[in-house]
């Protein structure tokens, strides 16, 4: 990897930082927009298969030093099957956030507004 990939890469984390940031990505005081749901369940998701494919990458690679292929095998399978079900567990997160937001009605109306 040379300096302008690094440059890059260092450059879209930093785009994706921010857009979490502005997104907020689910603040309380307001229910939740499709947008915001999709946006924050992206946002996740990417992140942890960014960050859990290097954690992955280093756990597979010290038990193939240490414990052989065929622990390295199955660490892949396990990490593969991971991986996969990452994307649906954090739908499934982030729609229970926002149902559990609207079950306490803690969104729809601004504080101090109710019952007017």
């Amino acid at each position: 990897m040379d300096g302008m990939e690094a440059l890059l890469g260092l450059l879209i984390w930093a785009v994706l930082l921010v857009g979490a940031g502005i997104l907020g990505p689910m603040q309380t005081h307001h229910s939740p927009g499709r947008v915001a749901l999709v946006a924050t369940w992206f946002l996740v998701t990417l992140l942890t298969l960014a960050y859990g494919s290097v954690v992955i990458f280093v756990v597979v690679h010290l038990m193939l030093f240490t414990l052989g292929t065929g622990a390295a095998a199955i660490g892949i399978v396990v990490s593969g099957l991971l991986l996969l079900a990452t994307p649906v567990a954090w739908a499934i997160a982030v729609r229970s956030i926002a149902r559990h937001l609207d079950a306490h009605g803690r969104t729809g109306q601004p504080s101090g507004t109710r019952g007017r």
